[in-house]
């Protein structure tokens, strides 16, 4: 009975260092194979142009609001206009 205790503790501890030796081989293949491919240079080209193009998107954003906020002042000016067209007429 002290034999088949003593066998099943190995295999249970086999079996543990197996699924850590398993965890560190996925881990490690997923660390290293995770490269995208881009070397130094084009990482560095890669993210320069990324900020500008954000730069470029604040200030088409801030264009837009311009525009959308003129819209409005075009509005209220025809409201005036018209208003006094009319009451001149």
């Amino acid at each position: 009975m002290e034999k088949s205790k003593i066998i099943g503790t190995r295999k249970r501890q086999a079996l543990a260092w197996l699924s850590v030796v398993a965890i560190v081989v996925v881990a490690t293949i997923v660390y290293f194979t995770n490269d995208d491919g881009m070397t130094k240079e084009q990482r560095q080209v890669y993210y320069e142009t990324k900020d500008a193009l954000e730069l470029l998107s604040v200030s088409l954003n801030k264009g837009v609001y311009s525009v959308h906020y003129i819209k409005e002042y075009d509005k209220a000016k025809n409201k005036v206009f018209v208003e006094s067209d009319s009451i001149s007429n």
